[in-house]
């Protein structure tokens, strides 16, 4: 990346609007809409896509999007769920990644990209001590235009965005009694793209992990102390 001063500004006012209803002490339903924005990351502004005029304006471009949902809450003395559908359209969205051939970082903006999706929470507590929690998520991410890398146009429209499988699940088991507490829980993914074009696939996997501590009581000066461990991937 090449040195030097970069500046760059944005402002954007982002409006929110919800609306919730309670049918009963258990029991919401809620609506909402709202814009959201993110200027590129300090990063993008030393970007390679930089050296031109030209290609100034692909990275540098911030993302906004709309995204409306609708969902239902349940709360219950051992039970609680959530049910919430969503619809993203976003512009300009960012995406880093590294040039595998120089290991340099780099920024894009893909122009228009349209998310569905639909995501679930349930929670049960079993005991006292053990609980367990799991989660869905389904999502369609499509590209609405081609991609321009400021060095070749990519044909991506009414493509799938790479790196984004379709279902994601969650399940966990935790443990607490007294200072001590576990979680075991796994997370299963789909396969997903890996390349701009969809012509290689990337296979669904899954993966277990471990989460454990000690929750001590205050010492001196230490408010809470605690000891964790966490095992990725076993």
């Amino acid at each position: 990346a090449s040195g030097g001063y970069q500046q760059q500004s944005w402002h954007k006012v982002t409006p929110t609007l919800g609306v919730k209803y309670q049918l009963d002490d258990r029991n919401q339903f809620y609506l909402g809409v709202g814009q959201t924005f993110r200027a590129p990351i300090g990063g993008a502004l030393y970007n390679p896509l930089f050296n031109s005029a030209e290609t100034k304006s692909i990275a540098s471009k911030p993302e906004s999007s709309w995204t409306y949902d609708l969902g239902w809450r349940f709360y219950g003395s051992r039970i609680s769920a959530v049910v919430d559908a969503y619809a993203s359209d976003f512009s300009n969205k960012q995406l880093t990644g590294t040039n595998q051939e120089t290991s340099e970082s780099v920024y894009l903006s893909l122009g228009k990209v349209h998310m569905r999706g639909l995501n679930t929470e349930l929670n049960v507590k079993l005991s006292q001590d053990w609980s367990i929690y799991g989660s869905y998520s389904y999502t369609q991410a499509i590209m609405e235009s081609n991609l321009n890398t400021g060095y070749a146009v990519y044909s991506t429209h009414g493509r799938t965005l790479l790196n984004t499988p379709r279902n994601l699940l969650n399940i966990g088991v935790s443990f607490t009694h007294g200072p001590v507490w576990a979680t075991l829980s796994t997370r299963t993914s789909s396969a997903f793209y890996g390349d701009w074009m969809n012509t290689e696939k990337v296979g669904g996997y899954t993966t277990l992990n471990l989460n454990a501590g000690w929750n001590f009581h205050d010492w001196g000066f230490m408010h809470k102390p605690y000891i964790k461990i966490n095992g990725f991937n076993l």
